[in-house]
């Protein structure tokens, strides 16, 4: 095997998970945002389902691998896939696919909250404080009576980005010793979590917007087989042949893909505060990783998924 061939898995995983925001949008037009995240999870879990049956990989967790991949199941996956889905019924797939970036930002910080031997070096901090500065550049802050920009949608992307953080820091914590790869992981987290959203979609259904069509039908199958359950096989994928550090770079492409998705085959409008607004977090994410770049450390990804999962 040549040294690139991850290569291909990259550039498909940066695409499909660029995607998913211009996916979701698409969806919503006939979907409720707890009805796309409940079929996507579903469609997804029943996709990497399939591929462990193919590997004959069946995963056996104990009770308390079990206690913590259902915390990770919901908060993780199941809630900031809600809050993105509901996000995108208020803000643009554009904007929504770049304050997505920042889920690193947030998953530094809840790894130093949880792991302190892994609190953040003076770059690291520089980093952070630059990301988050990047996110007031996006949202516009010194205009946001006039900009136009939903603070309610805002903020459910925020709280999304905090949940991933939360899942990726808990995740290294509590599977640290767990003997199942991660495809058997996200496996048990898709299928906890889809078990808790459908619970949620039976007590209230809500409306949906419109009837169905072949467009909105053929962007959740994609959302869900693609975006949810081929795109995680393809990130472990990358993990396993280029390394935890060429993996985590992804979070850099996403922005680009999303964000080139919106404005060329959505239409959406793109301001150029979004524009530098994206650059900045971006710029900072890698300062919060600059050891890990300059390979003076090691890059450590959550077993239990990957910190830029969308």
């Amino acid at each position: 095997m040549q040294s690139r061939s991850w290569l291909f898995s990259y550039l498909a995983l940066a695409v499909i998970w660029g995607l998913s925001f211009a996916l979701i949008k698409q969806a919503l037009a006939a979907m409720t945002p707890l009805q796309v995240t409940t079929a996507r999870m579903g469609l997804g879990a029943l996709t990497v389902c399939v591929f462990l049956l193919v590997a004959r990989r069946f995963p056996r967790p104990n009770a308390r691998e079990w206690r913590n991949l259902f915390v990770l199941g919901v908060v993780g996956l199941g809630l900031p896939f809600a809050l993105i889905a509901f996000a995108e019924t208020r803000i643009t797939s554009i904007l929504a696919g770049l304050l997505n970036s920042s889920v690193p930002l947030f998953a530094a910080i809840f790894v130093a909250l949880l792991i302190p031997a892994e609190r953040p070096d003076r770059t690291q901090v520089v980093g952070l404080l630059v990301g988050f500065a990047g996110i007031g550049v996006l949202v516009g802050v010194w205009n946001i009576s006039t900009s136009g920009i939903d603070l309610v949608g805002v903020t459910a992307m925020i709280l999304s980005g905090l949940c991933y953080g939360f899942g990726t820091a808990f995740g290294r914590v509590s599977m640290a010793n767990s003997d199942l790869a991660g495809t058997q992981l996200t496996a048990m987290q898709l299928l906890t979590g889809t078990g808790i959203v459908a619970l949620l979609l039976i007590v209230d259904p809500g409306v949906p917007p419109a009837a169905p069509t072949l467009v909105t039908t053929a962007s959740i199958l994609a959302l869900g087989i693609l975006g949810t359950g081929v795109a995680m096989a393809l990130f472990w994928g990358v993990l396993r042949q280029a390394g935890a550090t060429v993996a985590a770079t992804v979070t850099y492409v996403i922005p680009l893909v999303s964000t080139t998705v919106g404005a060329v085959l959505l239409a959406e409008p793109l301001s150029w505060n979004q524009v530098v607004g994206g650059l900045i977090v971006v710029g900072g994410i890698a300062l919060t990783q600059w050891s890990q770049l300059t390979g003076r450390g090691v890059m450590a990804l959550s077993r239990s998924g990957p910190v830029v999962d969308e």
